[in-house]
């Protein structure tokens, strides 16, 4: 069944338009309409399309880098082997999801603040646009400016994660990506460092100690 629309239009030259008499599918009816305005359809159509350049033109370019990062998990010492083997996978999987979550970690950002000295960093507040909010202090509105640009990407089937920041200055882009990898290994170190000195107290108190430990990650 063919579904019809109003009376078309059609322009009768020096007279305007009329209504024909009869009913026409709505497909024609509006395709009529179509036509005849066809010349503000068409500039509609290219003044979009005019605007799209410009704020591509005018549009801020972003630079991303990436740098990536091998996190590897070791057990030494280990005398129930049987156990261990059981219990791999599990912890393999829980141990990466810590780290995926530790790179992206509120605590991380803070310390490659401190690290790059961004509150001294000029340059890299206005090309990225880092405003202080009532209430906030410098750092943290760095803080927010670097967890709102920085992406962590484990690379499927591998120890590997890239760890990539856009910005507006490439040199911040790379500066950040180099930054947040290398803090990010300093805090593991940091990490283990105190592990050890547990364990020594442990030692020295008569209690038993693990000596399962974990590898560094490491730059690649």
């Amino acid at each position: 069944m063919n579904a019809y629309g109003p009376p078309a239009v059609e322009q009768v030259p020096g007279t305007g338009f009329r209504l024909r008499d009869r009913a026409i599918p709505v497909v024609e009816y509006y395709w009529q309409i179509a036509k005849n305005n066809r010349l503000l359809i068409a500039a509609i159509l290219v003044g979009a399309i005019v605007l799209g350049i410009l704020a591509t033109l005018l549009a801020t370019p972003q630079f991303r880098a990436t740098t990536r990062v091998e996190i590897s998990r070791s057990d030494e010492n280990v005398t129930n082997v049987e156990a261990v083997q059981v219990d791999d996978l599990d912890r393999d999987n829980q141990y990466f999801e810590t780290q995926y979550e530790l790179l992206r970690a509120r605590s991380l950002a803070e310390r490659v603040v401190r690290t790059a000295k961004l509150t001294q960093d000029a340059a890299f507040i206005e090309a990225n646009d880092v405003e202080v909010a009532p209430g906030q202090t410098p750092e943290t509105a760095l803080t927010k400016t670097l967890l709102d640009n920085i992406e962590v990407n484990p690379v499927k089937n591998s120890n590997l994660v890239d760890i990539s920041y856009t910005s507006p200055d490439p040199a911040a882009a790379a500066k950040i990506a180099n930054t947040w990898a290398d803090s990010f290994i300093d805090a593991n170190l940091d990490r283990r460092s105190a592990r050890r000195s547990r364990r020594g107290n442990s030692s020295n108190n008569g209690s038993p100690s693990s000596s399962s430990g974990w590898r560094i990650p490491k730059r690649r």
